[in-house]
């Protein structure tokens, strides 16, 4: 059964065992992708409603408008049906293996939305591995927690946060999942480090992969990717290059290259494990422009000063051209298409997933001091009642004290109906 906004109780003993801090807040929804009918679920009735609104049968709506392309259609039907079988559309799979080291009994994968949905998954005791089944279009936090003999009664315990690469030094919390699933998201093999586990992908690879591969069609036949082109072009302005430079010639040099390159898989994915302003994989398209620069400028007749000041090799008049070419790298990815590739700031981070990230130590409108624990598991005034489950904690801005905000929760009453259908 795809999970609903939880009823208090049931929130307040997941906001006690999860120990992550949410990203930014989601804009305002007044409804909620795939549910219909407006009884705060997701199920076969809202499938039929879907065909409905597809066939013209009854007015189209915005929660049957799924992939949100301003019309409902067939996709929207198929996605509705793979989300209520759990398989896809508004639902991602996610799997991983924890390292449990010989201690894998009685361990489960508690996870909570930034918008106040559950989901909860058991640790297989002999291999370590789990599946959950999570909403799109939310930011999650996953704890690990263990059942444990407490006075012959069994406790919940946490016992660690999952934590995402981002970069060469950050981690996050959250794990945003905003597109519709197309395939199952593996986060690997995670290692504990005390109270953390570790993903030992970075949260850009994880879902760049995800994505799929760039399109690498060539709608004119010059033997070069139309996506490629834009970036190559640069050569033509590049310091000393002659006017009306023949680039022609240069795609046929560097053809080969780039089709080897092409042929091994392009992800969208901004990873600079070197550290050096330029996602890994496009470093092999630059080395085939740095093979076949100095050639194509000779074809053009230029004289290249034999001048190497930084003894790289390469001499110091193609150093400022491949500069050239590589300073314009970012604002080529952020045209060529995939969302995973637009980075403003040049951080390393896609755009898309920035403000749903929660960096450990940052202040935001879910942890307000940036401790580590999210508002909604705090003890504001130390009666030993979480935030969440303490109706002397609530307040105008928040009125189920659950750390989301009225003006972002779909359920601030946290009666478990979306705000909608109250």
């Amino acid at each position: 059964m795809l999970s609903t906004k939880t009823h208090g109780r049931i929130a307040a003993v997941a906001a006690i065992c999860v120990w992550a801090v949410f990203g930014a807040s989601a804009s305002a929804q007044q409804y909620m992708l795939g549910d219909v009918n407006h009884d705060g679920a997701i199920n076969v009735l809202d499938v039929q409603a879907t065909i409905g609104q597809a066939l013209g049968a009854i007015a189209q709506s915005v929660e049957a408008n799924v992939d949100e392309n301003e019309q409902v259609d067939v996709l929207d039907v198929q996605n509705m049906v793979n989300s209520v079988l759990g398989e896809g559309g508004l639902v991602q799979r996610v799997s991983g293996t924890i390292n449990c080291q010989g201690d894998c009994d009685m361990l489960w994968i508690r996870a909570m939305s930034m918008d106040g949905q559950t989901e909860q998954a058991a640790v297989d005791p002999e291999t370590g591995q789990f599946l959950l089944r999570l909403r799109v279009k939310a930011a999650w936090s996953l704890t690990l927690c263990q059942m444990v003999q407490v006075e012959n009664q069994l406790q919940e315990r946490r016992l660690a946060t999952f934590e995402f690469g981002v970069g060469s030094d950050d981690e996050s919390s959250t794990l945003p999942l905003l597109n519709l699933a197309r395939e199952e998201l593996c986060l690997g093999v995670l290692e504990r480090d005390q109270d953390r586990l570790r993903t030992r992908e970075m949260i850009q690879q994880m879902l760049s992969e995800m994505a799929g591969e760039i399109d690498p069609s060539d709608g004119d036949g010059n033997g070069i990717p139309d996506f490629v082109e834009p970036l190559l072009n640069r050569l033509s302005n590049g310091p000393g290059v002659p006017q009306h430079a023949n680039m022609a010639r240069l795609f046929e040099l560097i053809g080969p290259c780039v089709a080897a390159w092409v042929a091994a898989g392009v992800q969208p994915d901004l990873t600079d494990a070197n550290g050096n302003g330029i996602p890994d994989f496009v470093e092999p398209l630059l080395d085939c422009i740095h093979d076949v620069v100095v050639t194509w400028l000779e074809d053009e007749g230029v004289n290249i000063p034999p001048n190497d000041q930084d003894g790289n090799g390469t001499p110091d008049f193609v150093d400022a051209i491949l500069n050239h070419v590589q300073t314009g790298v970012h604002a080529w990815l952020g045209q060529i298409g995939p969302r995973e590739l637009v980075d403003e700031n040049s951080n390393g981070i896609p755009d898309y997933i920035e403000n749903r990230l929660c960096l450990r130590g940052a202040l935001g409108p879910f942890d307000s001091d940036g401790d580590g624990i999210p508002n909604y598991a705090e003890d504001y005034d130390g009666d030993g009642i979480p935030n969440i489950y303490d109706p002397d904690c609530r307040n105008a801005d928040d009125s189920d004290g659950d750390g989301v905000p009225n003006q972002d929760d779909l359920d601030d009453d946290n009666d478990g109906i979306p705000d909608y259908a109250d």
